[in-house]
């Protein structure tokens, strides 16, 4: 039972679920809450029809279950004058424009005839592309064509389906789905973070004629959803009030609309203003509850111009609680860093630093925050990494987590705590001397780190080695994502450390991580991929099975070590 924002009490909470409108992405993002992993529920779900996991109990499916209401969170594609909920039931359903949900309905058969053609689903409903798009418009029935006016009223009348719609206590629109989850998280006070899980890989575009036919087939339910948005969906009817507004009433600013995100966060900059507009813009609207922007001195009279106006960048952020540093002093990409990561240490406990050229995905934002809860009494794991490299697909496909461990550290958006931060020694050429007294390996992150930490001691400006070598005296790792949750646009040349390539350039994805290892050890192909692109220590060789669950074990033997993560 909860009390929503209305005041009033619920116990449950119900989804009707139109096909194809992000629905499943939303039946995930609740499956999460309850800890468990939301493919397996999502799986149990579709066998059983009830589920619990955790102290949460869902329900799908089945109408009887759902009409019982003995769950806290159920969905299903059965109608609303197919069901009987109880009393005391929150409902909520999404809505989408008629033609992008309908293609996105086709492109889904496709994808699954040639990948999944024995799925249920698609045996049921495989007849319908077999003469392609035409003869899908030609077989598809009134009732799925237009599922979203069918699943408020049975004849598919529109003024009984605007009646029926208006009884949920929430309708969204899919194109402004942001603004109905923050109203959702608001009405139930469930903390729910939304990712895009699924989504057709299949690239289709109808002709002119197959479209015009498509639209005018979905003209009654066009007709539908204008006015709905015009009375029940939230986000549409909203924007009218807020333009009219009292003439001189100070406008209300929407800012931080997400969970607010309490890792404090460090902006380090020099004279790039375009890429650090793009990497403020980043992270305007999540919620950042402490920023710190550092701007470096000039180097010379030529960047005096350039680094002026990133530091009125700076100054002009006004969405959320920031400290501007100036430096009077050029201290270069090395001192920086460091200054800048022991400014903030001196205030908080935790921390993310992102250089001027590191663009965040949302995705990031629960990834550092789940990353820095989940190891934070692990003394073996050295910080968290916004960006991973790109994995194979079929590595994906089997592998069970959303996160990984390395040897290596990565600096494109990083975070960790105090603690190992205290282990960082700024001077490498006494760090070096003991790793050399004490013997050991630091190529296990990859054979290249030698000619990096050569560099540096020849006088280049780069900070990593430091770390890397601190790590491998202490057999720490770091926590990478399978899927990077960042962009660096800095590798076109106008960086001083970085040439131009579009080598790890990153796609942005909605893929919000959930899955994370509780284990110290390394898949196989983790290490195959990282030493094809920076070198492999002396003598390593693939351990392990020869599958994709094949493990690395650590070097010190902890392979099968399981952590204990933080509560």
């Amino acid at each position: 039972m909860f009390t929503a924002s209305d005041g009033k009490q619920y116990r449950r909470i119900y989804h009707y679920h139109v096909r194809k409108t992000g629905g499943t992405s939303l039946n995930w993002a609740f499956f999460r809450l309850s800890g468990g992993n939301a493919k397996e529920v999502y799986y149990r779900l579709n066998r059983e029809h009830r589920a619990e996991v955790g102290h949460f109990r869902f329900a799908a499916w089945n109408r009887h279950i759902l009409q019982a209401g003995d769950y806290d969170y159920g969905f299903s594609h059965i109608p609303m004058h197919k069901l009987e909920l109880p009393p005391g039931t929150f409902t909520f359903t999404v809505l989408r424009d008629p033609v992008k949900r309908v293609l996105s309905h086709y492109k889904m058969l496709l994808q699954m005839r040639d990948q999944t053609p024995d799925h249920p689903g698609f045996q049921k409903e495989k007849h319908l592309i077999e003469a392609g798009f035409d003869g899908y418009l030609n077989r598809i029935t009134p009732d799925v064509l237009m599922m979203q006016l069918y699943m408020f009223s049975a004849t598919m009348n529109k003024n009984e389906a605007l009646k029926n719609i208006a009884k949920c206590n929430l309708v969204m629109e899919l194109k402004s789905l942001e603004r109905g989850v923050e109203e959702l998280r608001r009405k139930t006070e469930y903390a729910i973070q939304y990712a895009h899980d699924r989504k057709a890989k299949v690239d289709f575009t109808p002709d002119e004629s197959q479209m015009a036919r498509l639209r005018e087939m979905l003209s009654p339910e066009f007709l539908f959803l204008e006015e709905a948005r015009r009375s029940v969906v939230i986000g549409e009817g909203e924007k009218e009030v807020d333009q009219n507004t009292q003439k001189g009433s100070a406008p209300v600013p929407e800012l931080n609309l997400r969970k607010p995100f309490k890792v404090p966060v460090a902006v380090v900059a020099y004279n790039r203003l375009d890429h650090t507009v793009q990497v403020l813009e980043g992270l305007k609207d999540y919620g950042i509850q402490n920023l710190y922007l550092f701007s470096d001195a000039p180097r010379n009279e030529k960047d005096v111009e350039a680094v002026d106006r990133v530091r009125e960048l700076f100054r002009s952020v006004d969405w959320a609680k920031t400290e501007v540093v100036e430096r009077k002093e050029n201290l270069g990409l090395k001192r920086s860093v460091i200054h800048a990561a022991n400014h903030v240490f001196e205030r908080h406990e935790t921390m993310l630093l992102l250089k001027d050229d590191i663009v965040p995905f949302p995705t990031m934002f629960p990834f550092i925050e789940e990353g820095l809860r989940r190891y934070e009494n692990v003394p073996e794991v050295a910080g968290i990494s916004g960006f991973g490299p790109p994995l194979p697909e079929t590595f994906l496909a089997d592998y069970p987590f959303d996160a990984y461990f390395f040897h290596r550290m990565s600096s494109w958006a990083w975070a960790t705590w105090r603690s190992r931060w205290k282990q960082y020694e700024p001077d490498l050429a006494a760090l070096m001397k003991e790793v050399l007294n004490r013997r050991t390996d630091i190529t296990l992150g990859g054979a290249n780190l030698v000619d990096y930490t050569l560099a540096a001691l020849k006088g280049k400006d780069i900070w990593t080695p430091n770390w890397v070598l601190t790590m491998a005296m202490s057999n720490q790792l770091f926590v990478y994502p399978t899927r990077s949750h960042v962009n660096n646009i800095g590798l076109d040349g106008s960086g001083l450390n970085s040439g131009k390539t579009d080598r790890y350039r990153t796609i942005q994805h909605q893929h919000e991580p959930s899955r994370y290892p509780e284990q110290l050890e390394i898949a196989s192909e983790i290490c195959e991929l990282f030493y094809r692109t920076h070198g492999s220590p002396f003598g390593w060789k693939r351990e392990g099975t020869g599958d994709r669950s094949g493990v690395y074990p650590l070097r010190n033997g902890s392979s099968n070590k399981r952590v204990n993560p933080s509560k």
